[in-house]
């Protein structure tokens, strides 16, 4: 899977009050000591940090509305994020390392006219390191810090963990990397429709080049249906 790159850290605005994230990301095949960066109004997804503490076992939100209004505020004007998806199609990695309350925000949820990226086998991967860590762990390692880890956001429902963990296993049994394994296990259960399927959450680490751990990378992922 190629991967883009992307850190979120919150900054003030040197001209008034406004709270803005600073946005860096780099796109594969690109200089990767190089990158592209701009300034986001935090007011503008301020909606979604309600969602951060939201109970996904009723069916009251409407996650393909939020995910798109956090997809359009990291693509901006320039429209950079739709670019590169258009350009790579599926099997495509989003690797944030999102800082202090951005690391909370439901990035898994993301979206565009098409429908959740998730959906199509962008996946998601959040940074080790960051401000959000995993409250449940699905797969454990011995190692203090491992290199990825799956997990959930919190607390999920009897019917999501057992879902998940079905599939998850099964792929990861059958010989899928682990990033092909949370593509898979995501298609699976949004049809299934599962409505704490977003929790589900898979964490990483770069090396000091900006590449992910290899159990996350993949050449490209098998057609289960």
């Amino acid at each position: 899977m190629n991967v883009v790159r992307l850190e979120l850290k919150q900054i003030s605005s040197a001209k008034d009050d406004r709270q803005l994230a600073e946005l860096r990301h780099w796109l594969p095949g690109e200089n990767q000591t190089q990158y592209k960066s701009r300034k986001l109004a935090l007011a503008e997804i301020s909606e979604l940090y309600d969602f951060i503490d939201r109970d996904f076992t009723t069916r009251n939100l409407n996650l393909l509305f939020l995910g798109r209004r956090l997809f359009d505020w990291l693509d901006g004007t320039e429209r950079w994020l739709a670019q590169a998806i258009e350009k790579q199609g599926r099997d495509l990695v989003l690797a944030i390392d999102a800082q202090e309350q951005l690391g909370g925000l439901p990035w898994e949820i993301l979206a565009d006219g098409q429908g959740f990226l998730v959906g199509r086998s962008i996946v998601p991967i959040r940074v080790i390191g960051g401000f959000e860590q995993p409250k449940e762990l699905i797969v454990p390692s011995p190692d203090e810090l491992p290199p990825a880890v799956l997990g959930w956001g919190r607390s999920v429902s009897d019917v999501g963990a057992t879902a998940a963990a079905m599939v998850l296993y099964q792929k990861l049994s059958q010989g899928f990397t682990v990033a092909q394994a949370l593509a898979l296990t995501y298609r699976e259960l949004l049809k299934a429709d599962v409505p704490d399927w977003c929790l589900l959450r898979l964490y990483a680490k770069f090396d000091r080049w900006g590449k992910l751990d290899p159990c996350c990378q993949s050449k490209g992922l098998k057609n289960s249906d």
